[in-house]
Parts: C-alpha cells; structure tokens; sequence
C-alpha cells in the first residue's frame, strides 16, 4: 500500500496522453499518512 503513488506514477508518467499524464502527476503527489490504523487521507 505504501508504494501505490509511485508505481502508478511510473506506469503512466510516459503515456503519449495529455490526461494520462496528468493523472501520473496526481499520482505522484498523492500521499496519506499512516495513523497505526490503516491509510488515511
């Protein structure tokens, strides 16, 4: 679960897309922080 953002960011960061690019950047600067309960926003 940690290393969703980065692994979506990589498949789509070379998409000949504009959207899909996009998205790699959402994805990239997605982040969630650990509460000791589970990931959330």
């Amino acid at each position: 679960m940690k290393s969703h953002a980065p692994i979506g960011y990589n498949l789509l960061r070379n998409s000949s897309k504009k959207i899909l690019k996009a998205v790699a950047i959402i994805a990239h600067e997605h982040h969630e922080k650990w509460k000791g309960l589970g990931y959330l926003p």
